[in-house]
C-alpha cells in the first residue's frame, strides 16, 4: 500500500490528537490517526502526572481565566483562555464517564493513580474511547511533509519504518505532534518530541509565533544510577532548594513569596537554577527535615518511598536541575483550532496563543481535551463541506536522495543540536550566544543528515525538520530583546 484516503487526518496520538479524532469520528467521518510509534505511549500526556487545571473544582471560571492571563504576562489570546476556563469542566466530566477517577485539588483535579501511571490512565481511556468510536490508527510512521494544493492542505507524506513512503489524502489535517523539548540536551519529554511538526506546518504556509517562549521545569531529580524523576511541586515549597555552599536559593533569588514556586514562578526558578549550573554549582533539594505530615500531602501519591528508594532522600539532598519541559509558541489558532492555512488545524502544544509568555501548571492537559475537541469539531465541519478534496490523486513519490550523503547520522545530528540549544538557547540567553546558535544550526543544516539504511530515513527526515524549528526558536529569542515570562535575555 502506497496511498490511502481518509476524511480527517490527525498527526499525533497524545491527548489532543486522540480527543480531536474522537470528536471528528463522532461527526460520522472517516478519521485516521498517524503516530510515530504505538499510539498514545511516547507522548507527553502519557508521561504526565495527570494534573488538569480546571474551574468547577477549587476555582471559578473567572479565577481560572485571570490566573492563566496573569501567569502568561497577559500576552495570551483572551478568546482561547476564555474557552479553556469555560470548557474544561465539561471535557473532564466526559473523561470521568470513561472510567478515569480524579481527586480534587485547589486548581482542578489530579488523576487518582500513582505516577508514572497517572498520565497513562488518561491516555488509555482516550485510546479505548477512540478505538470503540471506530478511529483508524496508522502506527510507526513519521510525517515527512504536508501536501498542499492551491494554498490548501490535503494530506501528508509519511515514512514507514522500512523507509517506504505513504501518501495520505485527507479533506482536513489536524496537527497534534506536541512540542520541541526533546531537542534540548536536558528535557523531560519523550525522545520523539523533537519539534519536527512545527517545520511541517511552517512549510505548508503557517506562520510560527512566540517560538522563543520555551518553558523549563525546575524540579527534576538527576542522579547517577537512578531514573530521571519529576519532583512534585509541593516538595519545592516544603523542602529546601540549596547549592553546594548550602545557600537557600529561594532566598538568594527572592522567590520566597512565589508559592507554589514550581507552578507560579517556574520560569524564574528555572533561570535561578540554570545560573547556578553556569557558575559550576550543583543544586539540591533537601528533604531530610520534612515531617511525616509534610510527606503525606494528599497529591503526593506516596512519593516518599520512591525518593528514599532511588535517591536516599532521607539521608542526603537530592541533586536536581531544570529541564526543557513545554513549548509555548507554535502555529496561531482561533478558538476553533483553525490555523491561517485552509484545511489545516492544530491542537495541544504545537498550537500558539493560549499560554502567552508562560504556561500555568495544569493547563497543558486541560488544553489537550478542550482544544482537541474543538479542533476535531471544526475539522469535521470543514471536511463535510470540502467535497472535492481528500480524493486520491495518486501516490506522491518521496525522494530520499537528500538523506543519502549528509555528514552525520540522525542520532549524531540530534545530539549536536541538543548541545547547541541547551548551551545557547536555554533558560538564560544572550545576543552573542543566540547568534552563535544560529550559525551552528545553519552549519548543521548545510552538512545534512545521512541515513545509513532505509530504517533510518524517517529519523533523518524528522531531525532535518527539527533544524528548521530550532532556528525559529533562536530567531525569535534574538528578535525579542526584552525579558518576559519563559524568555530571558541577560544583555
Amino acid at each position: 500500500m502506497h496511498e490511502l484516503t481518509t476524511d480527517v487526518l490527525v498527526v499525533g496520538s497524545g491527548g489532543a490528537g486522540l480527543r480531536a479524532a474522537i470528536k471528528a469520528r463522532e461527526e460520522g467521518l472517516k478519521v485516521t490517526v498517524l503516530s510515530k510509534c504505538s499510539p498514545g505511549l511516547a507522548t507527553c500526556t502519557a508521561l504526565s502526572n495527570g494534573a488538569f487545571a480546571s474551574s468547577g473544582y477549587g476555582m471559578s471560571a473567572d479565577e481560572h481565566y485571570s490566573t492563566t492571563m496573569e501567569v502568561g504576562y497577559h500576552l495570551n489570546n483572551p478568546s482561547l483562555v476564555r474557552a479553556l476556563s469555560q470548557d474544561a469542566p465539561m471535557r473532564l466530566r466526559e473523561l470521568e464517564q470513561k472510567g478515569v477517577h480524579f481527586k480534587e485539588s485547589h486548581t482542578g483535579v489530579v488523576v487518582l493513580r500513582r505516577p508514572p501511571d497517572s498520565g497513562r490512565v488518561a491516555i488509555n481511556a482516550l485510546l479505548a474511547w477512540a478505538r470503540t468510536s471506530g478511529v483508524d490508527f496508522l502506527n510507526w510512521v513519521t510525517a515527512a511533509r504536508l501536501i498542499t494544493e492551491d494554498g490548501r492542505v490535503r494530506g501528508c507524506i509519511a515514512i514507514r519504518q522500512d523507509g517506504r513512503s505513504l501518501t495520505v489524502n485527507a479533506k482536513a489535517v489536524i496537527m497534534c505532534t506536541g512540542g520541541a523539548s526533546a531537542m534540548y540536551k536536558f528535557h523531560d519529554n519523550p525522545s520523539t518530541i523533537m519539534g519536527d511538526g512545527y517545520a511541517l506546518m511552517h512549510r505548508a504556509g503557517a506562520a510560527l509565533k512566540d517560538m522563543e517562549f520555551v518553558q523549563f521545569y525546575p524540579l527534576i531529580a538527576i542522579e547517577q544510577h537512578a531514573p530521571k524523576t519529576l519532583i512534585q511541586p509541593f516538595l519545592g515549597d516544603t523542602g529546601r532548594i540549596i547549592n553546594d555552599r548550602g545557600e537557600d536559593l529561594l532566598e538568594k533569588y527572592c522567590l520566597t513569596d512565589a508559592k507554589p514556586v514550581a507552578i507560579k514562578a517556574r520560569d524564574r526558578l528555572s533561570r535561578a537554577l540554570y545560573k547556578e549550573y553556569l557558575e559550576g554549582s550543583n543544586v539540591y533539594l533537601d528533604l531530610r527535615a520534612l515531617s511525616d505530615n509534610e510527606w503525606s500531602n494528599p497529591f503526593a501519591h506516596n512519593v516518599r518511598k520512591e525518593f528514599v528508594r532511588y535517591f536516599r532522600a532521607d539521608t542526603k539532598p537530592v541533586r536536581m536541575m531544570p529541564v526543557a519541559h513545554f513549548s509555548i509558541g507554535g502555529a496561531g489558532i482561533d478558538d476553533s483550532g483553525k490555523t491561517e492555512v485552509e484545511g489545516l488545524f492544530a491542537a495541544g502544544e504545537i498550537a500558539c496563543g493560549l499560554h502567552g509568555a508562560n504556561r500555568m501548571g495544569g493547563n497543558a492537559l486541560s488544553e489537550t481535551l478542550v482544544f482537541g475537541y474543538r479542533a476535531g469539531a471544526s475539522a469535521a465541519h470543514y471536511a463535510k463541506e470540502a467535497h472535492s478534496t481528500g480524493t486520491s490523486k495518486g501516490a506522491i513519490v518521496f525522494d530520499p536522495t537528500p538523506y543519502s550523503d549528509g555528514k552525520r547520522r540522525p542520532i549524531e545530528a540530534l545530539a549536536a543540536l541538543r548541545e547547541i540549544m541547551w548551551n545557547d538557547v536555554g533558560p538564560v540567553r544572550t545576543q552573542k550566544g543566540l547568534k552563535q546558535a544560529l550559525e551552528k544550526i545553519d552549519r548543521l543544516t548545510a552538512e545534512g543528515v545521512r541515513s545509513a539504511d532505509s530504517r533510518e530515513l524517517g529519523m533523518a527526515v524528522a531531525v532535518t525538520n527539527s533544524f528548521c524549528t530550532a532556528r525559529a526558536i533562536a530567531d525569535g529569542a534574538l528578535a525579542r530583546t526584552e525579558s518576559v515570562g519563559a524568555h530571558y535575555r541577560e544583555d
